[in-house]
């Protein structure tokens, strides 16, 4: 019985963390990786804005490919 409640609270925690929607998302414009290019952030608070943007970055597949591309001119 103890075993069926650890493993039931275990389950309750993770699909909290999988399924929560932070309160907003903050982009910015990346002039290389680690650096964002000045005054370019972006705040969205609009909540189905916020979900969309976090389900597609948590449920995104790996493409195969380069993941170290060239700069666009």
């Amino acid at each position: 019985m103890t075993l069926l409640v650890i493993a039931g609270l275990g389950l309750a925690v993770a699909a909290f963390f999988l399924f929560r929607i932070p309160e907003r998302v903050v982009v910015e414009k990346m002039v290389r990786f680690g650096e964002a290019q000045p005054d370019t952030e972006r705040v969205i608070t609009d909540r189905e804005k916020v979900r969309t943007f976090a389900y597609a970055v948590r449920f995104a597949r790996k493409q195969p490919g380069k993941a170290d591309m060239a700069v666009p001119p």
